[in-house]
């Protein structure tokens, strides 16, 4: 029980009914304690009728409130509870929470600020504070932030790892690794620590201090949710996965959905518009049978669908696929492995499109064999790859270098490669293989990339 719920407690006697208020207290306090939060909340008002003015008895019914998704009363809670005690910093803080809830961020930062100047010293409100700043934004203002936090609590981890990961973004990189060491040092398993601690020295040219870092990290993250394990091979530090692993950009686009889907993401994002205009010209005018493989959120499918008799969609991340079924213009969608999905869909498409999807294969061989057994003879295989000056024209591919697109398992695959595996199955003839602007970062900097069309031959 928090310090409110004691202090309402210690109350019993405070009203006219104190036998029937100790008794409703009991009741609350114990359905508090088992979590029952939906049964305590008419218990509260109940108190609350009973004793109107005693601020703890509204401050336990937000928490009660928040507890069961109902964050826009909890917020009224709080107002009563600050109004007949303004001096709590504790409720200003709870208060902070519900508005985050609500995605009142600006109203939720002013309420940490006001708790946390009531109780200078009283660590959650200034983290709180912290995170809503860096949510809003404000990421020297959240650095400072959490300077205090740490000022506060030296011997937690979180706040100097947050720390450490917003110097860098400011461009503070001595400043980001003293953090993140400090963070390491009273974590020394926070695999994201390693992994970004393992960044900075990349990004300093101590490959040699980065590849330890890496090497921890894949250590502490088994699955390879965080890509350590092709930062490291980056470097040479490990043989290069023939693609990003599963678990890994399961994290990564399950982080990214919500962004991916928002309107205007194609104004930075062109390789759909660059896909849908290649299959125009190829599809002269015929409605096929389609796959979009790794459809995503949909932004391809939407702008080829009126090339499609039918339009499917395979993806591995449910939390985009929620986006893509929401835009109602696949016949299907399967939550699945793309190659796995062509393996078992034989002869069933006259057009694979795949759209920022094998940026995250290094070998394509395997995609490359399942997309021929998918598709009928003469059949379209349509998709892009990043490259880059350094291997546009090679035969070879490799893991992204920029850390940006690293981190997101990307790799780039040079024109020789395309080429070579092309020719080499005996399956496919080359339609198109042009050079493109894949995309833009946030900075406005564009990556190159490859629109490749390649042809089905005849069985």
């Amino acid at each position: 029980m928090n310090r409110k719920q004691r202090r309402a407690a210690a109350k019993d006697g405070a009203s006219g009914r104190p036998e029937e208020r100790s008794t409703l207290i009991a009741q609350a306090m114990a359905l508090h304690r088992r979590s029952a939060f939906d049964q305590v909340i008419p218990v509260y008002r109940k108190l609350i009728a009973l004793t109107p003015r005693d601020s703890s008895l509204h401050f336990n019914l937000g928490l009660a409130l928040r507890a069961v998704g109902r964050s826009g009363e909890a917020i009224a809670a709080y107002d009563q509870a600050i109004a007949l005690n303004p001096g709590d910093p504790e409720a200003r803080n709870n208060r902070g929470n519900a508005l985050r809830d609500c995605g009142r961020v600006a109203e939720a930062a002013a309420a940490y600020r006001q708790a946390v100047a009531l109780d200078p010293r009283w660590p959650p409100a200034t983290h709180n504070l912290a995170d809503t700043l860096l949510e809003a934004g404000r990421p020297g203002e959240a650095a400072c932030a959490y300077r205090r936090v740490l000022a506060l609590r030296p011997d937690h981890a979180e706040p100097a790892y947050r720390l450490g990961l917003l110097e860098r973004r400011l461009g503070r990189p001595g400043p980001a690794a003293a953090a993140l060491k400090a963070a390491l040092a009273l974590q020394p398993d926070l695999a994201d620590g390693q992994r970004m601690l393992g960044v900075l020295f990349t990004e300093r040219g101590r490959p040699d201090l980065a590849r330890p870092c890496y090497a921890a990290c894949a250590r502490l993250d088994p699955e390879d949710r965080l890509g350590a394990r092709l930062l490291l091979a980056g470097l040479g530090g490990a043989a290069l996965p023939e693609q990003a692993s599963t678990a890994h950009l399961l994290r990564v686009y399950k982080d990214r959905a919500g962004r991916e889907d928002q309107v205007g993401r194609l104004s930075t994002y062109y390789a759909p518009g660059i896909v849908a205009e290649r299959l125009a010209r190829l599809a002269d005018g015929r409605k096929l049978d389609i796959l979009d493989a790794g459809c995503g959120s949909g932004l391809a499918g939407a702008l080829i669908g009126v090339h499609a008799r039918r339009l499917d969609g395979v993806d591995l991340s449910p939390e985009m696929l929620r986006y893509a079924r929401a835009k109602r213009i696949y016949r299907q969608l399967c939550c699945e492995d793309l190659v796995a999905f062509l393996d078992r869909h034989r002869q069933a498409y006259d057009v694979v499109v795949s759209v920022g999807t094998l940026i995250h294969f290094g070998d394509l061989s395997r995609v490359f064999t399942a997309a021929a057994a998918a598709l009928r003879d003469e059949g379209l295989f349509l998709f892009t790859l990043l490259t880059d000056q350094g291997i546009v024209d090679s035969r070879h591919y490799r893991l992204a270098p920029s850390f940006d697109y690293a981190s997101g398992g990307c790799y780039e695959h040079g024109q020789g490669y395309v080429r070579e595996l092309a020719g080499s199955t005996g399956q496919w003839t080359i339609e198109m293989l042009d050079r493109i602007e894949h995309e833009a970062d946030q900075a406005g900097r564009g990556k190159a990339g490859l629109v490749v069309a390649l042809r089905r031959t005849l069985r």
